[in-house]
């Protein structure tokens, strides 16, 4: 260190030589330095004022809820529901009490909603895809980004929904395979059974066609049903038969008698669901061989030989001729009289001879051959069976065979 000031010992040297005083050199005094520790040794201290920081404020939870609420309304356009709230209020808080600041929190919020966002874009196009096409996307693509983009924007979730049905209606898929369902639906409709496998698409082509000219599905499937209708299968089944089909059946039967009788014959086969070739076949020949070819609609006979007959509910007197055969089918009896005439709304016990009338006539034949339930054996083909149930034996079976076997072929 210096050893006195330096000024104070020059004026002490002049204060002497200005007085004469013999000069004496004075000694010389080392300047001693006094060193400073390295660097490294001096320890860094804080100011005060810096030595202990307060932590940050926590936040309340209405605040953690109310950052919640607002990340709803900036990330999906929407409040949230109670439901959401609960699940992910409690998450937020736990942050917040960690130290999370606002803007970690936040953050946060946004990457559950965003991830929350996807897969609500991705159910919303799985559902779609199930309703309109029957199946799942192959991967999340197209669809599912425009999703995304919709509740992004705030678009409600059935809204976008529906956007996302309509857009695949437009598709090529979407038209083929409606096509196939609505012609199998208007198939089983219409003519009661499915497409043939492998059969010629042409009214697939036609649901095509109106779907692309913006037909709904209903438009497009009765479109499909009034064009069945028009289809010769559907005239054979559910019209009955034509003219020549009945003259081929019945080959003595004159064109003006038969076209006099078709609209009469079709009405009552058609009351009594006899519409399928097989039921028709055996309904004509039984009534070609009973009427001789739809030319007698009573008994030749007087009918005595039912006299007294009770299994036919013949128990007055002149009950035989009174209620002897009439109508194409000859029903005969009181009792199956009586029992025609309430099935019909007729009076046919107390007026047996409006059975004779061909308005009458064929209603009395379709209703006996479904009180006998003959259907069941014509559908199998069982001729003979048909032949007992409206004979009650084997009377003209070989005439009976051979209109039949002409009808097969005819239907």
């Amino acid at each position: 260190m210096l050893v006195g000031p330096v000024s104070h010992r020059l004026q002490a040297v002049s204060e002497v030589e200005a007085e004469g005083v013999e000069q004496v050199a004075p000694a010389e005094e080392p300047v001693v330095i006094e060193e400073l520790p390295p660097e490294d040794s001096f320890e860094a201290e804080a100011p005060a004022s810096l030595e202990q920081a307060p932590p940050p404020a926590t936040l309340s939870s209405p605040e953690v809820g109310e950052m919640v609420v607002q990340a709803f309304r900036d990330e999906l356009g929407r409040e949230p529901s109670e439901e959401e709230l609960q699940e992910l209020g409690p998450s937020a808080e736990a942050r917040a009490r960690v130290g999370d600041t606002p803007r970690q929190i936040s953050s946060w919020l946004e990457d559950q909603l965003a991830a929350r966002a996807d897969q609500q874009a991705g159910e919303i196009t799985d559902g779609a895809f199930q309703e309109v096409l029957e199946r799942t996307p192959e991967a999340w693509g197209y669809w599912h980004d425009q999703a995304a983009v919709l509740l992004g924007e705030g678009s409600a979730p059935e809204d976008v929904a529906g956007y996302l049905r309509d857009s695949l209606r437009q598709s090529d898929e979407y038209r083929s395979l409606a096509a196939d369902r609505i012609v199998d639906e208007g198939f089983r409709s219409v003519l009661g059974r499915t497409v043939e496998a492998g059969a010629p698409g042409y009214w697939q082509d036609e649901v095509v066609s109106a779907l692309e000219r913006g037909a709904t599905e209903e438009e497009a499937r009765a479109q499909i049903e009034a064009g069945l209708r028009q289809s010769e299968e559907y005239r054979r089944r559910y019209l009955g038969v034509s003219v020549e089909q009945l003259r081929g059946v019945m080959p003595n039967l004159g064109r003006d008698r038969a076209e006099a009788m078709l609209p009469l014959l079709n009405s009552a086969m058609e009351e009594a669901e006899i519409n399928t070739p097989m039921r028709r076949a055996a309904f004509l020949a039984q009534l070609a061989h009973e009427s001789g070819e739809l030319r007698w609609f009573e008994e030749l006979d007087s009918g005595r030989q039912y006299e007294g007959r009770r299994d036919l509910g013949n128990v007055e007197p002149g009950d035989g001729p009174r209620y002897k055969g009439r109508g194409p089918i000859q029903i005969t009896g009181r009792s199956n009289y009586r029992n025609a005439g309430r099935a019909l709304g007729l009076d046919l016990e107390g007026n047996p001879s409006l059975a004779a009338e061909p308005e009458v006539g064929f209603r009395t034949a379709a209703w006996y051959w479904n009180s006998r339930g003959i259907n069941a054996p014509a559908d199998g083909g069982d001729f003979d069976r048909t032949t007992y149930l409206v004979n009650g034996g084997t009377n003209g079976a070989a005439e009976r065979r051979a209109y039949y076997r002409r009808a097969l072929a005819v239907l």
